[in-house]
């Protein structure tokens, strides 16, 4: 059996969301089966082979090309020419043409891109804008067609059900994201941490950080309290129009192995969001002993449980109060670290890989 994955997205430069998931996904596949990769990008294409070069079913391919004709042309062209028996879509878009005789898989990580900008807003640029239609429209062509459909937490699940319905339900499979074990700090390192917030995020809108750095600058005792802000994903305060403090640093993307320095260093950890499908930021934060205070949307109370602080993103009484609270917080104790990293257990990417696994072998059977 041959299983073919669209991996364009997983690359050498800041890899985070739906590229750090399916890297993290092939890292820990044990299978003889044969794999192949596929990547639209010759930086992808390089990085792949390096990545996996130890996985010998592994097996690359490159067609440099805009997104559109990879996905709607070459995909659907190498499916039926390969014979690839079952084949991964894995960033929230899809081929529309397809060959039946190979057995599709779409990775839906989210479905904010169907979302109408009066509850959610909208893009905040002319690209993000066109992403957002052309996911709609694939996923909307191609998700009742598909053998399953793979999601990282129940809330996405009633999501896409709610969007595309409820009719996929026995379609749905949840792989939720894993905790690499670099963030996992020993309890003896609390001590060092200190007085700093971090934000892991991004200047699109539904991550609701203007609103957010807005209401925190006005927030005296809070500022008075902090030593520092370090906001991950944003290069400056003009990015998302705010005031300049000197109190905050932007530090634009980063790779995984630098943005562990700035958890083990951080005593707190923020997420405003007003739509979370998942929120990986929240269980690196978790594991690496920050305090986390946590947006009461989307699916961040489903996955951090009690273990964490939650507040009304939208409301800047709540972000006040939830501002004003923090300043009683001393650096965590052992136990209460101790109980978040038994929690964390169940974030395991072997786990997940094993299910992605077992899901593309059954495809073979149908």
């Amino acid at each position: 059996m041959i299983i073919g994955i669209d991996a364009r997205l997983i690359s050498p430069f800041g890899m985070r969301g739906m590229g750090l998931y399916l890297y993290n996904i092939l890292e820990n596949i044990d299978t003889s089966s044969p794999i192949f990769l596929y990547t639209n990008k010759l930086i992808s294409f390089n990085y792949l082979k390096n990545a996996f070069k130890d996985k010998k079913n592994f097996k690359f391919f490159l067609f440099e090309s805009n997104e559109v004709i990879y996905e709607q042309i070459y995909l659907p062209l190498i499916s039926f020419t390969k014979k690839i028996d079952c084949f991964v879509h894995s960033g929230d878009t899809s081929s529309v043409l397809w060959n039946s005789e190979c057995r599709k898989i779409l990775v839906i990580h989210d479905v904010a891109f169907t979302k109408s900008t009066n509850k959610y807003p909208g893009a905040n640029n002319l690209r993000r804008k066109f992403g957002r239609l052309y996911r709609s429209f694939t996923i909307s062509f191609s998700i009742n067609s598909a053998l399953k459909i793979v999601t990282v937490s129940n809330f996405a699940v009633h999501d896409i059900l709610g969007t595309y319905g409820r009719h996929l339900k026995s379609k749905i499979i949840v792989i939720p994201n894993g905790l690499n074990k670099q963030f996992i700090i020993d309890a003896a390192l609390l001590k060092n941490k200190n007085n700093c917030a971090l934000l892991v995020t991004g200047s699109d809108p539904q991550k609701n950080c203007k609103f957010f750095i807005r209401t925190l600058l006005k927030h005296k005792t809070f500022l008075q309290f902090i030593d520092h802000i370090y906001i991950i994903g944003i290069s400056n305060h003009k990015e998302i129009n705010v005031d300049y403090s000197e109190k905050i640093s932007y530090m634009g993307h980063i790779p995984s192995s630098e943005l562990t320095n700035f958890y083990v260093n951080s005593n707190f950890l923020f997420i405003p969001s007003l739509y979370e499908s998942f929120g990986v930021p929240s269980i690196e934060a978790l594991a690496s002993g920050c305090h986390v205070f946590a947006s009461s949307l989307g699916a961040l109370p489903e996955v951090l449980n009690n273990h964490a602080y939650f507040f009304n993103p939208k409301s800047a009484n709540n972000i006040n109060k939830m501002l004003s609270s923090v300043c009683d917080f001393k650096i965590k104790r052992e136990k209460e670290h101790q109980k978040a990293l038994i929690f964390l257990r169940k974030y395991n990417w072997k786990n997940g890989s094993k299910k992605l696994i077992n899901i593309c072998l059954e495809s073979s059977k149908k």
